[in-house]
Order: C-alpha cells, then sequence, then structure tokens
C-alpha cells in the first residue's frame, strides 16, 4: 500500500526551502514520483548545474523525517554530465554515498547561534558523527556551509579537497567567516547560474530566483505541456 510522505520544510542544514519551486503532479503521491528510497531517504530531484553555459556539476533534492535538503556535488567529484544524465549511472554513485558520505549523516547536530554583530545569522555546527561545519543564514533566507574543522590529518586532506577549505580544532574568526561569506557572495553573483533537471525527474526543483527568469526550467516544461 503506497504512504503519502508529508512535507514540513524547517531549518535545515543545507538551504531553507522558502528559497524553491517544486512541480509535481498533484493528482499523484509525492512517493510515486520519487527516484529512490532507499535508507528510508526520499529522492526527489536531480537537476544539472551550469555556470555560464558550462556544466558544473549536480544538485539533487532529498527528504527524510519530512525535511528537505538539497545536496551539491561538482563535476570533479565524479558527477560528469554524462552520469549525471544516466539514471543507472548516477543512482549507483549516490546509493553509495549514502554509505560512505559523513555529510548525509542528518543527525547529531548541534548548533550553537555566534553573537557576531553582522546582519547575516552564524551558527557553528558541532557533530560527533561528521565535520563540525559553520552555517551562515543570508539576508534572503538561503544558507552557506563551510569552514570545515577537522581533527586528523586524513580528515583534514579529504576537507580541503572535497570543500576547499578547513581547521584543525578550532573554529574561524569572525574575519574568518566574513571573508568566506564576501567570497561565496562574489563568485554566485559574477556568474550566470541555472539548473535543469534531468528527463528522469518527475518532479522539477528550481531556485526561486531562477522560477522569476523566462529560462526558468518550470516554465519552459509547462509551456510544452
Amino acid at each position: 500500500m503506497e504512504e503519502e510522505v508529508k512535507v514540513n520544510p524547517k531549518f535545515i542544514s543545507e538551504a531553507f526551502d522558502e528559497n524553491f519551486v517544486y512541480y509535481l503532479d498533484t493528482n499523484k503521491s509525492i512517493l510515486s514520483q520519487t527516484l529512490d528510497t532507499s535508507e528510508n531517504i526520499f529522492l526527489l530531484n536531480v537537476r544539472k548545474i551550469y555556470t555560464n553555459n558550462t556544466y558544473f556539476g549536480v544538485n539533487y533534492t532529498t527528504l527524510t523525517n519530512g525535511v528537505i535538503y538539497h545536496h551539491l556535488k561538482c563535476k570533479d567529484r565524479g558527477y560528469s554530465e554524462l552520469v549525471v544524465e544516466d539514471k543507472d549511472a548516477f543512482m549507483s554513485k549516490y546509493k553509495n554515498e549514502l554509505v560512505t558520505d559523513p555529510m548525509l549523516d542528518w543527525g547529531g547536530f548541534v548548533l550553537k547561534k555566534q553573537k557576531f554583530n553582522l546582519p547575516e545569522t552564524v551558527y557553528f555546527c558541532f557533530s560527533n558523527t561528521s565535520y563540525n561545519h559553520t552555517l551562515i543564514q543570508l539576508l534572503d533566507g538561503s544558507l552557506l556551509r563551510g569552514l570545515y574543522g577537522v581533527q586528523t590529518e586524513i580528515e583534514y586532506q579529504k576537507a580541503k579537497k572535497d570543500f576547499g577549505i578547513a581547521f584543525y580544532n578550532s573554529i574561524p574568526t569572525k574575519q574568518e567567516v566574513i571573508d568566506f561569506m564576501n567570497n561565496k557572495i562574489s563568485i554566485s553573483t559574477s556568474n550566470h547560474i541555472c539548473t535543469v533537471s534531468t528527463n528522469y525527474s518527475s518532479i522539477i526543483v528550481e531556485h526561486a530566483s531562477q522560477y522569476g527568469q523566462e529560462w526558468s526550467d518550470i516554465k519552459r516544461r509547462k509551456s510544452h505541456e
């Protein structure tokens, strides 16, 4: 018997869900439109990312315990355009990382709000099962995640490779948070970024800023119905 999956977006580790638009068949249950339900995690959508018309990597959206997460994997981590376009190839990597990727561990984080006196809200997230990291809520409600803290040389090398920056047994200073935030924002605003959902995704997801443009993936699909 098919069970309806209820969506209850709330504060999550990757993004505030209010910033994303969903296009799905409202006459069907969400469960019947998901791509996978391994490990009690519902894979809702897979979409390719392009920056200035060049393929960058993949976003995929999951639902677990009523919370939606948006994940980003760049092409340098094995998510080439050919892999992402091939459902079987993508699903093989996705299922493998459900087990091996510590960043897919949903629980165990303790969030501590920092008194940095910034317009943005800054949290330090501590975990016994994953990297400690910094979470920054921007003024538009979106989140930046980064500045990973590590304990061992192996963790340091992996975090540097995967995320570009890491700290040994420490937490970032206010200035390091500001520098990180300014760098991310400057990169984002200097590039034209768009996503295109894969043909095998029944549920289409895109950022609200893209939905407001004439090149919206959802609007393009609606026009062909």
